[in-house]
């Protein structure tokens, strides 16, 4: 199966953002006129043009799910900063508490 590589109006390609988005055009491409010229090439068209439908939603499918992932850790990053700096306030306050006890225990000996 060959992937043809997206344009815009202007010719320009396509930057290839997240590893997904060349695939994706380049196959809802290849549906889109598997259905004029696979007749001519194939002699199952149609079972080539489902195919390639099953490929394209399985391609937007990654996509989709790789957007999810990342968001959930992007949402996940200021409550996890949340908690380191919770728990570094936790240590500060025992240091703190530390050295009063030994700065007490050190008069208690004099």
């Amino acid at each position: 199966m060959t992937l043809f590589i997206a344009r815009v109006s202007n010719n320009r390609r396509f930057p290839d953002r997240d590893g997904f988005s060349i695939a994706i055009l380049s196959m809802r491409r290849a549906v889109a006129g598997a259905g004029q010229n696979l007749r001519m090439v194939v002699k199952r068209p149609r079972l080539l043009f489902l195919a390639l439908q099953r490929e394209v939603t399985r391609l937007e499918g990654e996509h989709i799910s790789a957007i999810a992932r990342t968001t959930n850790e992007v949402g996940e990053t200021p409550v996890q900063i949340i908690q380191l700096e919770t728990d570094l306030r936790a240590v500060a306050d025992e240091l703190i508490d530390l050295q009063e006890r030994r700065i007490a225990a050190q008069h208690a000996f004099k």
